[in-house]
């Protein structure tokens, strides 16, 4: 695909209405933005906000990728529910590869939801920004077979984007690679 033409073909649907391919990419946001991530983002009825972190080993043999919801795209209450309160609908995702391996996503209400600019609390669950980096404090357990996924990651970038992107003509889908590079120390 060459720069400046929207992706061609399809292959599969953005939630809610409208595809999720064939129109350009561009800029929705400006710099001025503060750094790190914005927990603080509003999250109106059938949407959704989430802040992903994959990381892969120095000798690529472990991997994880963890996702914190709000109106969890993934949740078949979230549909159900007519994705009316997207805080109703929370979850800290965790899929871990290679060694150890595991992967849990607990659904959680608007109880359990606690966010400022800096911080994002899921249940038992924490993301911190302070500035310099992400810590992650993780109390999860996995699925079918019940097991503790506890330990902290700390994310330290070595690039950070304060670029934001719509993916669709009106702008509700939006995109952030906050740091599209860093390291990510992960003690389990």
């Amino acid at each position: 695909c060459s720069p400046g033409r929207p992706v061609p073909g399809g292959g599969g649907d953005s939630s809610g209405t409208g595809g999720s391919d064939g129109h350009l990419v561009r800029t929705a946001g400006g710099s001025g933005r503060r750094a790190g991530p914005d927990f603080t983002r509003p999250v109106g009825p059938g949407g959704y906000a989430w802040w992903y972190v994959d990381a892969l080993s120095d000798d690529g043999r472990a991997g994880l990728t963890l996702i914190a919801f709000i109106g969890s795209v993934f949740s078949p209450y979230y549909a159900r529910s007519g994705r009316g309160d997207p805080a109703n609908h929370c979850a800290v995702n965790v899929a871990l590869y290679g060694g150890p391996r595991g992967w849990a996503m607990t659904e959680r209400g608007r109880g359990a939801l606690s966010r400022g600019p800096d911080h994002l609390t899921i249940g038992p669950s924490a993301l911190h920004w302070d500035g310099t980096g992400l810590t992650i404090r993780l109390d999860e357990r996995t699925v079918p077979l019940p097991r503790p996924v506890r330990g902290v990651l700390r994310v330290r970038p070595e690039i950070e984007n304060q670029r934001i992107f719509a993916l669709d003509p009106q702008g509700r889908h939006r995109w952030r690679p906050i740091l599209p590079r860093a390291r990510v120390e992960v003690h389990l």
